[in-house]
């Protein structure tokens, strides 16, 4: 494949065997003979093309008890930038705890999941007392109710805060 890309636009080149991909080498159902590589193809050369490609293995499934602390005022909820969950990393989250587990807890108050991570959620009921001091310490931001599809659209967040208020 190096040696077929050292053209003088290897864009070019790129582009025409992606459109191979999608055309004429397809997964499900190649059509060697019409191909214009199929003397440089290994897999019709030994005659492979329906073991190829390979499936791809699965993730191993996760299952993770998640704890956001729900802080709240003035109609807003407080959130920070996920770095404390391997699910939605850099999303604005309400800030909490994450813990990988061996099996479902059976306690929680809706389960949810994201690729690989199945999430069960058991937040703490909504503080607005001493929110804003608690908060103080974090580095995070206000949002909303209204607003907070707009910073954290993730359906996991609406979920959460639906059912918590």
């Amino acid at each position: 494949a190096d040696q077929l890309a050292q053209v003088e636009k290897p864009s070019i080149w790129n582009q025409a065997v992606m459109e191979l991909g999608a055309s004429i080498c397809s997964p499900q159902k190649p059509a060697c003979l019409l191909c214009p590589l199929k003397k440089h193809c290994v897999a019709f050369s030994e005659n492979l093309t329906e073991q190829l490609p390979l499936p791809k293995p699965r993730r191993t499934k996760e299952i993770w008890l998640w704890r956001p602390k729900l802080i709240f005022e003035n109609n807003k909820f407080f959130f920070v930038k996920n770095d404390y969950a391997p699910f939605l990393k850099k999303h604005w989250l309400p800030p909490g705890n994450a813990f990988l587990q061996k099996s479902a807890p059976s306690k929680y108050l809706f389960k949810h999941c994201i690729t690989h991570h199945e999430i069960y959620v058991t937040p703490n009921s909504p503080k607005r007392k001493q929110s804003a001091s608690e908060a103080k310490f974090l580095n995070g931001i206000w949002v909303e109710s209204k607003n907070i599809s707009g910073i954290s659209p993730a359906s996991l967040i609406s979920k959460l805060i639906s059912l918590s208020i």
